[in-house]
């Protein structure tokens, strides 16, 4: 009964972790698809956050993995157990003997239901398991490529960008001063 419930609230629990949100590619923008510099930081930002997200679950699934491995292995060894007993009352002799052996015999047979259903739980845990490590080689990849495309935007890039402002607004500022002083220039004809 421990064993049901624990893989009933196991169940539910990833149910309702994995219906929350959308899917990581969804949810973070291609890498190198933002446009510019900031674009490309937050796609990176989102890259690793995401990436920090998987590597949590993935945590969270293999303790749960462990711990369901073991309540397995429990469960086989009070099986087995089961049966050596039921095996010894059936070699007794007498009446109430052969029904202790039936009654450990159908409780046998519960527990062996009971171990079918965690050993499909834990093939199911070790399937998103193995789906989470794609997912999670997926964003190391992604990341690694968008670390690689940052890390061609070196300081010297950026003191030229601000430079290029700063000459910019110079010339704005230039420009709005002669305006004042000689008005405005009429458009160029072109012929």
């Amino acid at each position: 009964e421990r064993l049901r419930a624990d893989l009933a609230r196991a169940a539910t629990a990833d149910r309702r972790r994995s219906g929350v949100g959308s899917s990581p590619s969804a949810a973070s923008p291609p890498p190198g698809g933002g446009g510019g510099g900031s674009g490309d930081a937050a796609a990176f930002e989102a890259l690793r956050a995401a990436l920090g997200q998987r590597e949590v679950e993935l945590a969270r699934k293999t303790a749960m993995l462990v711990h369901l491995g073991g309540q397995l292995r429990a469960e086989g060894d009070r099986a087995d157990a089961a049966e050596e007993r039921a095996d010894e009352l059936a070699d007794g002799a007498g009446p109430n003997r052969e029904a202790e052996a039936e009654a450990l015999r159908a409780a046998l047979g519960e527990q062996r239901i009971q171990l079918g259903a965690a050993e499909r739980e834990a093939a199911e845990q070790r399937a998103r398991r193995a789906d989470g490590e794609r997912a999670y080689a997926e964003l190391r990849d992604a990341h690694e490529a968008a670390q690689e495309e940052l890390s061609a935007l070196s300081p010297e890039f950026f003191d030229e960008i601000e430079s290029l402002k700063y000459a910019h607004s110079q010339g704005a500022a230039q420009l709005a001063r002669y305006e004042r002083l000689y008005g405005r220039l009429p458009p160029e004809q072109t012929d």
